[in-house]
């Protein structure tokens, strides 16, 4: 499986603070429509404190010979919506470094949950290649599928050309034990 390294969108809203609001709203929207920026409100880059009702969970330790050793703060959140795109999920998990949102993992099970995630992002997503241009820089979109030992992944993955600066969101379907995940951001195993 594809495994990217400190793959956020985080930078994308860090890069673009001396752009007006409405050219960032205009620009964060033309990336948002090649790959997803957030979940349940919630945009990548949003800062730990603002966002009310977390619990802790976990921290996962992430070991990255480009971005350096780092940890992944794990949170839940009071009130969670446990439904999404029509599938009932099982876990939603916010994942925060340096104090900031930087991925979201989200868990459902059974083959109906999963093909009800799936069908949401092709619709919204698609799967041909795309080009971008937004904070004066072009961004390419890919969308891969592999399959291997019961496990199908489905990525969507956006990089400014310029840079390894990438995005992703992956859906994998793990056909063993029933089981969806749904990661936005980076990927950091459920587990």
């Amino acid at each position: 499986m594809i495994r990217l390294v400190q793959s956020t969108i985080l930078a994308l809203f860090l890069a673009c603070l001396a752009v007006p609001c409405a050219a960032q709203d205009s620009q964060r929207s033309l990336l948002s429509d090649l790959v997803p920026s957030g979940f349940d409100g919630l945009e990548l880059g949003t800062e730990l404190s603002a966002v009310p009702g977390l619990v802790p969970s976990r921290v996962v330790r992430v070991e990255s010979p480009m971005e350096g050793d780092y940890d992944v703060d794990f949170y839940t959140r009071e009130g969670q919506s446990m439904t999404f795109a029509g599938a009932a999920l099982s876990t939603v998990e916010y994942g925060f470094c340096d104090g900031q949102l930087c991925t979201v993992v989200a868990t459902a099970l059974g083959p109906d949950n999963y093909e009800r995630l799936l069908a949401h992002y092709l619709a919204t997503y698609g799967t041909d290649e795309r080009t971008a241009f937004a904070y004066d820089t072009v961004w390419d979109r890919i969308y891969t599928e592999e399959r291997e030992d019961g496990i199908v992944s489905h990525l969507w993955i956006v990089c400014e050309r310029q840079t390894d600066n990438c995005a992703l969101a992956g859906l994998t379907w793990q056909e063993r034990i029933g089981r969806a995940i749904l990661d936005i951001g980076q990927q950091v195993n459920p587990d």
